[in-house]
């Protein structure tokens, strides 16, 4: 056994999975900015690229599941990488492709790459980190990954600026170069060893997760009804990524008197401000009853924030002074609620983990965000015209906050037949 390269400790792992995260949401944050645009210089209308767009974002909510319990059962950290690399061969479809039938299957496997990495990442993360220290480092990765993307959606607002197809398509393909750079990290920079069994009361008894790059056995079958209700409400939390994307632009092109370089400056506020916050937002969240303040706070300020951009907005006869206030008080709170929102629904995620098949339960879980992607444009888009518009996805807020409150709980201590069972942490042990 000689020639096995020893596992890295947790440290060395959080680093190299901070360094891939930031290259890919580099990446991701130039397409982000030139997607619609380079699939409208394809030839799409925009209506055949937001059908397009919820049918890819929902099939990938749907295999992130089968990806996860591939995980589970062949590796995680070659699962990962797996999956980065179709991220990437979807990319690389996109930008040498023009054909319908091609650019389409090709944003299919991009999408379904990556709806479940961000399962598959979340998973690396409870692998490597302690678990109370789980939630902020998840905060650290989502701090990197902002500032990332910001830098990439500076280089894809030049590339629009060019106007050039040529210019999105060497984006596009910029975008898949760094998808195989964070797969070949992942999968040669990340080491983990297989847990070793530990006799328990006359047997054998282990424990086994998506830690092992190897196959497992004994993986978590079926999804749990807390799970579902927090996979199910999250997605109606995660609605807050089309308002910000797609019915803050829509209202403020059709709002008269505001300029449409606000829209840049609304995203722009908001990736700043949550690099800024999140990590800040993480901690002391570590026990049960924080998790469910975390998350009944994000809600009702998610909820104010829907309340205040679309009065601000779609108000009639307001001073132009007024619109600058109410839409900048509309993105702070929007960032306060995003940043309280997130370090809870990392929580609960971890809080519910089974003792295996990891990795099938965190993409299971991280699926909210493509379904939310999904469903969000065609929920919002109509919506945009009514002043009273957000009332729905006020309401789809505190609805979202106050389930995943209620499955929140306290695992228990292990118990000296189950080895196994961690608590989530020793603060919250039952005595």
């Amino acid at each position: 056994m000689s020639g096995c390269r020893p596992a890295d400790d947790g440290r060395t792992r959080l680093r190299r999975l901070g360094q891939a995260h930031a290259l890919a949401q580099a990446g991701d944050g130039a397409f982000y900015v030139t997607s619609a645009a380079y699939l409208v210089r394809l030839g799409w209308s925009p209506v055949r690229v937001g059908i397009l767009l919820a049918i890819c974002w929902g099939a990938g909510a749907l295999l992130s599941r089968r990806i996860g319990r591939l995980a589970d059962r062949h590796g995680l950290v070659a699962t990962s990488a797996a999956t980065l690399g179709c991220c990437m061969a979807g990319l690389l479809g996109l930008a040498l492709g023009s054909e319908p039938i091609l650019v389409a299957g090709a944003l299919l496997v991009y999408a379904g790459g990556q709806s479940a990495w961000g399962g598959l990442r979340a998973a690396l993360v409870q692998v490597a980190a302690d678990p109370a220290a789980a939630v902020t480092e998840r905060a650290r990765l989502q701090s990197i990954g902002n500032g990332a993307v910001a830098v990439g959606a500076a280089v894809g607002g030049l590339a629009l600026g060019l106007g050039d197809i040529w210019a999105l398509r060497v984006v596009v393909a910029g975008d898949a170069l760094l998808y195989l750079v964070t797969s070949l990290l992942i999968a040669r920079g990340i080491r983990i060893s297989a847990p070793a069994p530990t006799a328990s009361a006359g047997h054998l008894a282990s424990a086994p997760t998506a830690s092992a790059d190897r196959p497992v056995a004994g993986e978590t079958g079926r999804t749990t009804m807390p799970q579902l209700v927090a996979t199910i409400a999250a997605s109606a939390l995660y609605l807050y990524m089309p308002m910000l994307s797609v019915a803050l632009p829509l209202m403020i092109t059709n709002a008269p008197g505001v300029p449409a370089w606000t829209i840049s400056a609304c995203f722009l506020a908001n990736t700043l401000g949550v690099m800024a916050m999140q990590r800040r937002a993480a901690i002391g969240v570590t026990t049960a009853a924080r998790t469910r303040h975390a998350l009944l706070t994000g809600a009702a300020l998610l909820a104010t924030s829907s309340a205040l951009l679309w009065t601000t907005l779609l108000g009639h006869r307001l001073a132009p002074a007024l619109i600058v206030l109410g839409l900048g008080a509309g993105v702070v709170t929007q960032v306060l609620g995003e940043v309280r929102f997130a370090v809870g629904a990392w929580d609960l995620g971890y809080r519910l983990a089974p003792t295996s098949g990891t990795a099938a339960w965190q993409a299971t879980y991280g699926a909210a965000i493509p379904m939310a992607r999904s469903a969000g444009p065609a929920l919002l888009a109509p919506l945009t015209g009514f002043e009273l518009g957000w009332i729905v996805p006020a309401g789809l807020f505190l609805a979202g906050g106050i389930a995943m409150a209620s499955v929140t709980t306290t695992r228990p201590a292990p118990s000296p037949s189950d080895p196994g069972t961690a608590p989530y942490s020793a603060t919250e042990a039952a005595p």
